[in-house]
């Protein structure tokens, strides 16, 4: 008997272990954490972190076991509903799917544009070209505080 508890206890730890250990974006944070500032840090992060995970859970424990007898009250409907939602859901995708503009076979996707729609616009560098699509003039440049060294005021 105590065989069977002692590996279901190390199996239990071991998927544990097998759930946790993928580094996610908190995982790397608290790696950087660990060798930007050491050991002590590091532990405080991953600690803090394995808090908030437990707090998390707990709200989610408690709520569920709240609402679990009000939501078995509605009968199947919920289940119905829930399964409604996610085939819309891929509905949703396979149209948003075949509505996607081809590209040839070896193109690379164009990158999103540096500057985001509504964005006001930097002026242009006095002197260079104004970006595309930009046909406002920028400020025109004040000559007569700096002398570079090809204006004709250069005492060079």
């Amino acid at each position: 008997m105590a065989d069977g508890i002692v590996f279901l206890a190390v199996a239990g730890f071991a998927a544990g272990l097998g759930v946790a250990m993928p580094l996610g974006a908190i995982g790397v944070l608290i790696v950087r954490e660990g060798m930007l500032g050491g050991h002590r840090r590091g532990l405080a992060a991953a600690s803090g972190v394995a808090t908030v995970d437990t707090l998390y859970c707990l709200g989610a424990l408690l709520t569920g076991a709240a609402l679990a007898p009000v939501v078995a009250s509605w009968g199947d409907a919920p289940r119905y509903l829930s399964g409604l939602v996610i085939v819309g859901l891929g509905c949703h995708q396979l149209v948003t799917l075949r509505r996607a503009p081809a590209r040839p076979a070896g193109t690379a996707p164009t990158p999103p544009s540096p500057v985001p729609v509504g964005a006001p616009r930097k002026p242009p560098v006095p002197g260079g070209s104004a970006p595309a699509g930009d046909v406002r003039p920028g400020p025109p440049p004040d000559r007569s505080t700096s002398a570079s060294c090809c204006s004709p005021r250069s005492t060079r």
